[in-house]
C-alpha cells in the first residue's frame, strides 16, 4: 500500500504515449524474467475483461484480485453488488480480439514496474430477469491498458478504457456521509460511465420504520430546477428493515454532460409517513473530464 501514491501519480500517464519522466526499462534491466512478465502482463489484460463477465459467478472476486489501484477496487466491488442484487441472473461473455503488449515503464518513484497494453475486446452482458425480458449490454474495451507488478508473474490493472473513456476519469470515489432522523446515507462513489451512471449508495435505518428509496422519486437537478430522474435501483431500496447497517444500494441516472451546479436529491420514505431528504452537491463532490473549469474569482 505505501506505493500507491506513486502508482497513482504514473496512471495519469501510464495510459498515454511514455513522457521522459517515466521510460521504457533498459532491457538489461529486466531480461531475467523478460518473457514471463510479458506473457503474465497479457494474460492479465485478458483476465481482466474475463473475470468483468464472470462476475455474476463469483460475485466479483477475481475482478477485485486484478484491481490495482483503490479506484478499481471499488468499482470491481461495486460491480459485485450489481451481481448480487440483479433479481435474475447475469450471463457474460468476454471476446477479445487483440492484445498487443507495448512496453515496459519503470515507475521510479514506487521502485515498481509497469506495462503498457493496446486491448481491443469486447464484454457482452445479457441480463435476463426472473420476470421480464432479457436486456443486452455491450462494453467495449479498445485502447491502452497500464498495469504494474505486484509480484514476478502477478499483475494489477491501473487503467484501461471502457467505451471510450478512461476508467480512471470515471470512477469518482465521493465518501461522504448524511445522516437525519435515524437514517444514514453515505454517497460511496459514482461512476460516471455511458450511457448510465451508476450512483452507488451505503444506507442504514436506525429507526423503527421501513425504508424506501424509489429511483424516480431520486433525481440529480440544477439551479434552474431542472429535474433528470433517477432510472433504476437495486431490489434491496423497495425496503430496508429496522436495524440496517451498512446496505449497498445503487440507483442509476442516464448519463450528464456536466456536474456544474447540479445536486444528487434522495427523498427516503420513512414506512408510509414522513420523508427525509439528502442533498450531495455533485459539482463540489466531483469533477468531470468534460466539465469547463470554473472561473476565477474576481480580484
Amino acid at each position: 500500500m505505501r506505493r500507491l501514491p506513486a502508482l497513482l501519480a504514473f496512471l495519469a500517464v501510464a495510459c498515454a504515449a511514455p513522457t521522459s519522466e517515466v521510460r521504457p526499462n533498459a532491457l538489461e534491466q529486466i531480461s531475467p524474467t523478460l518473457g514471463l512478465d510479458v506473457a503474465a502482463a497479457r494474460q492479465a489484460a485478458i483476465s481482466f475483461v474475463q473475470a468483468y463477465a464472470r462476475a455474476d459467478e463469483d460475485g466479483a472476486a477475481a475482478l477485485r484480485a486484478l484491481a490495482g489501484t483503490p479506484a478499481m477496487l471499488r468499482w470491481a466491488e461495486w460491480v459485485g453488488v450489481q451481481a448480487e442484487q440483479f433479481p435474475g441472473e447475469i450471463i457474460g461473455r468476454a471476446d477479445v480480439e487483440r492484445v498487443a503488449f507495448v512496453g515496459f515503464l519503470r515507475i521510479e518513484a514506487a521502485d515498481a514496474l509497469g506495462a503498457h497494453l493496446d486491448l481491443d475486446a469486447t464484454v457482452s452482458l445479457t441480463f435476463a430477469p426472473e420476470e421480464g425480458e432479457p436486456a443486452r449490454r455491450v462494453r467495449v474495451f479498445r485502447g491502452p491498458v497500464a498495469l504494474f507488478r505486484r509480484d514476478l508473474g502477478d499483475w494489477g490493472v491501473l487503467n484501461a478504457f471502457r467505451d471510450g473513456l478512461s476508467m480512471d476519469d470515471e470512477i469518482h470515489l465521493v465518501d461522504q456521509r448524511a445522516s437525519a432522523r435515524g437514517v444514514t446515507v453515505e454517497l460511496d462513489s459514482v461512476f460516471t460511465f455511458v450511457p448510465e451512471w451508476s450512483v452507488n449508495l451505503v444506507l442504514s435505518n436506525g429507526t423503527r420504520r421501513r425504508l424506501t428509496l424509489l429511483p424516480p422519486d431520486a433525481a440529480i437537478v440544477d439551479r434552474a430546477g431542472g429535474r433528470v430522474e433517477g432510472l433504476a435501483g437495486t431490489p434491496n431500496l423497495r425496503g430496508v428493515p429496522p436495524g440496517t447497517r451498512g446496505m449497498a444500494a445503487i440507483v442509476t441516472f442516464p448519463a450528464l454532460p456536466s456536474v456544474r451546479g447540479r445536486t444528487l436529491v434522495l427523498p427516503v420514505r420513512l414506512g408510509r409517513g414522513r420523508e427525509v431528504r439528502f442533498e450531495f452537491p455533485l459539482g463540489r463532490l466531483l469533477t468531470l473530464s468534460a466539465d469547463p473549469a470554473p472561473s476565477p474569482s474576481p480580484g
